[in-house]
């Protein structure tokens, strides 16, 4: 089996008014998951956001709006990807086992 990742939007922490402008997001705080199988692992994140009038884009709750906020944090979650693969790998190839007698 392959590992198949997964990138959550927990949530998205933003002010209602800001220079004019409404619904500012500040921070987004995301969910990474990486399973091939039964072996998973998940690490979650938080970017902080920089406001720019000049490049503001308002929220909307749209699979359009959503890809924009994934392409916010793709640096971030590319790097907890990489890091939950390894991990997935690692609990893959591990070979060790514990036996415990029944009675």
């Amino acid at each position: 089996m392959a590992i198949v990742n997964n990138v959550t939007i927990v949530s998205l922490k933003a002010l209602k008014t800001f220079e004019e402008k409404n619904h500012v997001i500040e921070e987004v705080h995301y969910l990474v998951k990486s399973q091939d199988g039964e072996f998973a692992h998940s690490m979650g994140g938080v970017k902080t956001l920089s406001f720019d009038k000049d490049n503001f884009v308002e929220w909307e709750d749209t699979d359009e709006f959503k890809d924009i906020v994934l392409g916010w944090i793709k640096e971030d979650t590319d790097r907890l990807v990489s890091i939950c693969e390894l991990h997935v790998a690692e609990l893959k190839a591990d070979n060790n086992e514990e036996l415990l007698f029944s009675n």
